[in-house]
């Protein structure tokens, strides 16, 4: 009950416990008991009363409630309809009212909530009509092969330097060690050089992990030949791939791309590849989810030969647990891009991930 509906409750019960209730606790108590969840309400009230002899609530601390003038309530709510980016504190500024009058007219009187921006690819020149094209393209052929995608990421060595926000919990934060309170960060911390391959259906190659850097002959030497290869002929016939590299320069490398037509591997071309759309390839998904379990350890790898083995066995349990899940997310954003245009997907996306 509201404050008003619990004032005029007491009201009701102090004039039947003078009245009918002949000044009887139990009796009263009895007569109203199937009004309210609680007796011992009914019992605070009757002892306040004997108590003091009052019946009216006591007045509310604080500063009373401005009324908001209409005029007022127009010219909130336009601010953040022209602008809906502005901060409360820079339209405060603007219409030169106080953050908290403002804050409580958005809220409470226009019911306009905040919500934080989601994180999405920044298109420069034609990016964002060649990614909806390219995404067109996939799609179309999708329907007819099995989409294999590839990439490789760096992974930070030491697991309490992964990105990601840290917490920590305590009553008395001024008690907590130094060592809790921060997170360390090195300037410039060791990282492994990690490439797998995934498939629609989720299944994971044998990741190739290094200390160096990515070029044209490890690229097809250890990834394509030593690796993804043996993977695809493992679950698939190879004239039912499509597969999916990146955009980086040592994917298309003459050497890459005669490989791959000399094992009859149909995949996107450097003209057809949609760039920028992490949101389509679900192998990016796949690595956050592998860097947040690995982000869950408590000491590091000793050595590279260490990192293998975690690495394999982290990426292997990623995908039995979500690799199907999460390519199947990023297959429905290709088709929603082909069917509602590019920026109709990422709103759909947002708006589910509220939800």
């Amino acid at each position: 009950m509201t404050r008003e509906e619990n004032q005029w409750f007491a009201k009701r019960v102090v004039r039947y416990f003078e009245g009918e209730g002949q000044f009887n606790v139990k009796i009263t108590v009895n007569h109203f008991r199937g009004e309210v969840k609680w007796r011992q309400t009914i019992y605070n009230i009757l002892k306040r009363y004997q108590a003091t002899g009052e019946i009216e609530y006591k007045t509310m601390p604080g500063r009373p409630c401005v009324k908001s003038s209409p005029r007022k309530l127009v010219k909130v709510g336009k601010a953040f309809k022209r602008d809906p980016s502005v901060s409360v504190r820079q339209a405060a500024r603007k219409l030169n009212m106080s953050k908290s009058t403002l804050s409580d007219i958005k809220v409470h009187k226009l019911g306009i909530t905040a919500r934080t921006k989601k994180k999405a690819p920044k298109y420069v020149k034609d990016q964002e009509s060649r990614a909806g094209t390219g995404l067109r393209k996939v799609y179309r052929k999708q329907l007819e092969k099995i989409l294999v995608i590839d990439d490789e990421t760096y992974v930070i060595l030491d697991p309490s330097e992964q990105p990601g926000r840290k917490f920590v919990h305590a009553v008395d934060h001024s008690e907590v060690d130094f060592s809790h309170k921060f997170k360390g960060v090195t300037k410039f911390p060791k990282k492994f050089l990690v490439w797998q391959a995934i498939d629609e259906s989720g299944n994971v190659s044998e990741p190739y992990i290094s200390s160096g850097t990515m070029n044209q002959e490890v690229y097809l030497n250890e990834c394509l030949k030593k690796r993804l290869l043996p993977f695809l002929r493992q679950h698939h016939d190879l004239d039912r791939i499509l597969f999916w590299p990146d955009l980086a320069m040592c994917h298309y490398a003459n050497s890459v791309k005669r490989f791959l037509e000399e094992e009859k591997v149909d995949f996107l071309q450097k003209s057809e590849n949609p760039p920028n759309v992490p949101q389509a390839r679900g192998i990016e998904s796949f690595w956050a989810q592998c860097k947040r379990k690995y982000g869950e350890r408590k000491l590091p790898a000793k050595n590279l030969h260490s990192f293998k083995v975690i690495w394999r066995n982290i990426s292997r349990k990623v995908a039995e647990e979500a690799g199907t899940e999460t390519m199947d997310h990023a297959l429905r954003f290709i088709r929603n891009v082909t069917r509602y245009g590019f920026r109709k997907a990422m709103t759909d996306i947002s708006n589910k991930t509220r939800h």
